[in-house]
C-alpha cells in the first residue's frame, strides 16, 4: 500500500503531497499523523490519500504513526477548501493549524485565574435571555450587542446554563485575558490556544479544542483553523474581519469564512457577536445595540466659544471635574506624527492640553506602552487592545475629531470607523463615566450611535444604487519586487492598478485562478471584503 502525505510545514503554493510507501507493520488511515523523511530529515505529515500503487519507483517509507487522533474526512475537506481559497499549499495550511508535537513529557503550566464578577443593567437582562434561548434553537446566529463587556456576559451565561464545551475566538490577547478572568467565576476548566503560549500550552489547547475536554477554550483567530468536537459551541467576539485579520501573515484567512465553510461538514452551533457585525456577514439574528448616550458636540458651534481650537468648553469642564488622580481620563485621537506631517497630531493635542491643564500629568500611549492609571491619557487605536472590560478603569472619555475616522482610504474604512466609535463609547459607558464626541458632522455620529438595523438597510440601499454586490469577496494579487513578473501581470490583466514594480490585480467574488498557485513569494495573494 502507498499513501500521499502532506508534510506539516511551510511549502510553496504549488507544492503537492508526496507519495510514500506504507510498511506492512504499520496501520495507516486517511487523516493519520505520521513521521516521514523529507530531504533526509524527519518531518511530520498528514495522510491525505491511500493508494494501491504509485507511479514513482523509488519511494521512502512512512517511519511511524503518531499516537494522535487522526483528522476526519470532514476536517481534511475543510483544510483543502481553505488552501484553495487562500492560494496556499495544503502543507502551509496544516502548518498554521497544527502545533508541534512534544518529543518528551514537559511540565504543564496552570493558567493564572483571577475570578472577576460581571454585572449588567436591567435593560440588558432580557436581551441576554433572548440570545441564550436562540443558541438552543438557532444553530448559527449573528448578534449585535450593546458592548464587548456584554459579550463576555453571554459566554459566562453559556457556561452556567450548559455543560457543553465552549470555544471562544477573541480578536486580541487582552480580550482573551478579560474573558478568562470573567469565566473563572464559573469554571477552572479553561485552556488557551494562541497568543503568548509555549509549545505545551499550544498542544494542550489544540487537543482541548478537538476533544472537548475543557469547559472553555479561549483562543485568538488561529482557533478558527481547528475543527472542534461535535458538541462544542463556537463563539466569536468582536466579529468584524478587521478585528480578526492579520494582513502581514500568511495564510490570509477569514475567521467568519472558516466557520461558514464548516457548516457544510461540521455541526457546531455558532454565534458571532460584535458592536456592529459587517454587512458581509449577512442579516443579523438580533439587533441588541443601544445608544450609550454620548454627548455629541458640534465643533462648528463649540469652537466659537472655546479658548482652544481642539478642545471644546464642554470637554474642558469634563476634565476639570474628573477624578484624574485615581483614574485616567482618556482622549482618543488616532493621528500620530509622521503620517500626516502638515496636520495636527497627538503631540499637538498633548501640547494644547498641557497649556490648558498645566498641573495635569499628560501622556501619549503607543502600542507597547503600559496603560497609565491616572492623569490625562492621549491614545490612538492602541487603546482598543488594552481596554479592561471586566473592570473599566477611567474617569471619562472624549473622542476628538471623530469625522477623521471616516475619511481613511481603505477596505471597510467606514465600517472600522463605526465600530471604533461604538466600542469606545459603550466601553466607557459600561464604566458609568461621562463620554463626549467632538465632530464637525454631528448628524453622522448620531446615526452611527443609532439603530444597527437602519445602518444595515441604508448601506444595502447605497450598494444597490452604486451597483455593488451586497455580500462578496475580492481576490487581490499584488507584487512589489519582481519587475519581470509585474510586466507579465500587466499583460494578463490590462485593468491592473499600480506603477513600476507594484501591480494590483482585483478579481470578482470567489474567483479562483489556478495559475496564481504557481507565482513566487514576491507576489502576495489575499482575500479582502468589499
Amino acid at each position: 500500500m502507498f499513501a500521499k502525505v502532506a508534510p506539516i510545514r511551510r511549502f510553496p503554493r504549488s507544492a503537492q503531497p508526496y507519495d510514500y510507501r506504507i510498511p506492512e507493520d504499520l496501520t495507516v488511515a486517511v487523516g493519520s499523523f505520521v513521521e516521514i523523511t523529507l530531504r533526509g530529515k524527519p518531518e511530520r505529515g498528514v495522510v491525505v490519500e491511500l493508494m494501491g500503487s504509485s507511479d514513482i519507483k523509488r519511494l521512502a517509507d512512512i517511519v511511524k504513526v503518531y499516537d494522535v487522533d487522526p483528522l476526519t474526512d470532514a476536517d481534511l475537506t475543510f483544510y483543502k477548501q481553505l488552501a484553495t481559497r487562500t492560494y496556499q499549499s495544503l502543507s502551509s495550511i496544516l502548518n498554521s493549524a497544527i502545533p508541534e508535537f512534544l518529543k518528551r513529557a514537559t511540565k504543564r503550566v496552570d493558567l493564572e485565574l483571577t475570578p472577576v464578577s460581571l454585572s449588567m443593567p436591567e435593560a440588558h437582562v432580557e436581551l441576554l435571555k433572548t440570545i441564550i434561548g436562540n443558541i438552543k434553537s438557532t444553530p448559527h446566529q449573528t448578534v449585535v450587542v450593546p458592548s464587548d463587556r456584554f459579550s463576555l456576559s453571554v459566554v459566562v451565561t453559556m457556561l452556567r446554563s450548559s455543560d457543553d464545551p465552549v470555544l471562544v475566538i477573541c480578536p486580541d490577547i487582552n480580550m482573551m485575558r478579560e474573558l478568562i478572568n470573567a469565566s473563572a467565576q464559573v469554571t477552572d476548566s479553561i485552556a488557551i490556544f494562541g497568543g503568548n503560549m509555549n509549545k505545551t500550552q499550544a498542544l494542550d489547547g489544540w487537543n482541548a479544542i478537538r476533544s472537548g475536554s475543557h469547559r472553555l477554550v479561549v483562543t485568538t483567530r488561529i482557533g478558527a483553523l481547528v475543527p472542534p468536537s461535535s458538541n462544542t459551541r463556537v463563539v466569536v467576539l468582536a466579529c468584524g474581519e478587521d478585528d480578526h485579520s492579520q494582513s502581514d501573515q500568511n495564510p490570509h484567512y477569514d475567521v467568519r469564512w472558516c466557520l461558514q465553510a464548516r457548516r457544510e461538514t461540521h455541526t457546531n452551533a455558532t454565534i458571532m457577536m460584535g458592536t456592529m457585525p459587517r454587512i458581509e456577514d449577512g442579516e443579523f439574528s438580533v439587533d441588541g445595540w443601544s445608544d450609550p448616550g454620548a454627548d455629541v458636540i458640534d465643533m462648528d458651534v463649540a469652537r466659537r466659544s472655546s479658548d482652544s481650537y481642539h478642545v471644546s468648553e464642554e470637554v474642558q469642564e469634563m476634565i476639570k471635574t474628573a477624578d484624574t488622580i485615581s483614574r485616567p481620563f482618556f482622549v482618543y485621537y488616532n493621528r500620530k506624527p509622521g503620517e500626516y506631517e502638515a496636520r495636527t497630531t497627538n503631540r499637538d493635542i498633548a501640547a494644547e492640553l498641557k497649556r490648558l491643564f498645566p498641573t495635569q500629568s499628560i501622556r501619549i500611549v503607543e502600542a507597547n506602552d503600559a496603560m497609565p492609571t491616572s492623569g490625562i491619557v492621549i491614545a490612538t487605536n492602541a487603546l482598543l487592545y488594552n481596554l479592561s472590560y471586566t473592570r473599566p478603569n477611567l474617569s471619562g472619555l472624549v473622542i476628538l475629531n471623530a469625522e477623521q475616522l471616516f475619511v481613511y482610504r481603505d477596505f471597510r474604512s467606514l465600517e472600522k470607523a463605526v465600530r471604533t466609535i461604538r466600542r469606545l463609547t459603550s466601553w466607557a459607558k459600561s464604566g458609568q463615566v461621562p463620554v463626549a464626541i467632538q465632530t464637525k458632522n454631528p448628524s453622522v455620529i448620531r446615526e452611527v450611535l443609532g439603530s444597527t438595523t437602519e445602518l444595515f438597510l441604508s448601506e444595502l440601499a447605497m450598494r444597490r444604487r452604486l451597483g455593488y454586490p451586497p455580500f462578496a469577496d475580492l481576490h487581490t494579487l499584488r507584487t512589489t519586487e519582481d519587475l519581470e513578473l509585474a510586466e507579465s501581470f500587466r499583460a494578463m490583466y490590462p485593468g491592473a492598478l499600480g506603477e513600476g514594480g507594484e501591480v494590483v490585480v482585483k478579481l470578482p467574488p470567489d474567483e479562483v485562478v489556478s495559475e496564481w498557485f504557481m507565482y513566487p513569494p514576491s507576489s502576495d495573494i489575499s482575500i479582502n471584503s468589499y
